[in-house]
């Protein structure tokens, strides 16, 4: 009987070990922020992971940040799960260092990143050699390393860049789902060796450029490729700018520009999807263009004819 009850109570503990959160999380409130993780450092409501592993961010903060600075080779996760990030000193999210970071809105949750850092130190960053400014932080969400977007279900990020760009990554840019808005007041996206979407639920509202590559230096870089997801585009400037190429082979496209639709000095090849581009501008400019037969095709409420 002793032993039974024994077994029991044992089983009992296993479960409950079982059922414990497996993730370390960080836990930010007006003032102060907090971790159950010792690769975490936390000075006031700045927050640092410089260890690999996946982190549950939530919490409500009118001045913190995050930054990511990870030297092992490894991967970070970034579970965001109500998240409202506030910052005015400077870019709210960034990643300094990592193999790549991926940031995960987690479904049912609502997520708010708000930069209102002035950048009163950068120049315009266009198409520049080099990207000159490259690594210097110049967005809400900013990262020196390969960086990947995820989400299932109905959870919310909205990125509210009010001096710069939405999210840009010195490296490479990836979104492969979520339910994301951008309003930026300069670049929505930005990646300098490339911008690759496969799914989402993506609305960009920006000054200028909707969604950019900027590499000039490798040809084999500074392309822009979109297979899938639903894309909503309403740019001040050029909708789509990419240096080497511009690839859409999937997905809902609907591209409203001040200036171009789809730019590049390279090649564009539009072989599937639905786009819809309302611009009182060219909707191409490019080197070569290649418009598919499963493409289709609208312009200012009419169908495409070259």
């Amino acid at each position: 009987m002793k032993i039974r009850i024994f077994l029991l109570c044992f089983l009992a503990l296993l479960l409950m070990g079982c059922g414990k959160k497996e993730n370390p999380s960080i836990t930010f409130s007006d003032g102060s922020a907090s971790s159950d993780s010792k690769n975490v450092s936390i000075s006031g409501t700045v927050v640092t992971i410089t260890g690999a592993g996946t982190y549950d961010v939530s919490g409500r903060c009118d001045e913190g940040q995050i930054i990511v600075d990870v030297t092992n080779g490894k991967a970070v996760y970034l579970n965001l799960d109500g998240l409202e990030l506030r910052c005015t000193k400077d870019a709210p999210i960034v990643i300094t260092q990592s193999s790549m970071t991926v940031i995960n809105v987690v479904s049912g949750s609502q997520n708010i990143i708000t930069d209102e850092h002035p950048y009163t130190d950068l120049v315009d960053q266009e198409n520049t050699a080099g990207d000159m400014l490259a690594d210097t932080p110049s967005a809400a969400i900013y990262s020196k390393s390969p960086l990947l977007f995820k989400g299932n279900g109905n959870g919310k990020l909205v990125i509210n860049a009010k001096s710069h760009n939405g999210i840009s990554s010195s490296d490479t840019l990836t979104i492969e789902g979520g339910n994301i808005t951008v309003n930026a007041k300069h670049h929505g996206l930005k990646g300098k060796d490339y911008v690759v979407i496969s799914g989402s639920n993506l609305t960009i509202k920006s000054g200028n450029d909707g969604i950019k590559a900027t590499n000039t230096e490798d040809t084999a870089l500074g392309y822009i490729n979109i297979t899938g997801g639903n894309l909503t585009i309403n740019a001040d400037d050029d909708g789509i700018y990419a240096p080497q190429s511009i690839t859409v082979t999937g997905g809902n496209l609907a591209v409203k520009s001040h200036n171009k639709a789809f730019k590049t000095e390279g090649t564009i090849e539009l072989t599937a999807g639905i786009v819809d581009v309302t611009t009182k501008d060219d909707v191409f400019v490019s080197k070569s263009k290649t418009l598919g037969s499963a493409l289709i095709l609208t312009v200012n409420g009419k169908a495409y004819e070259e």
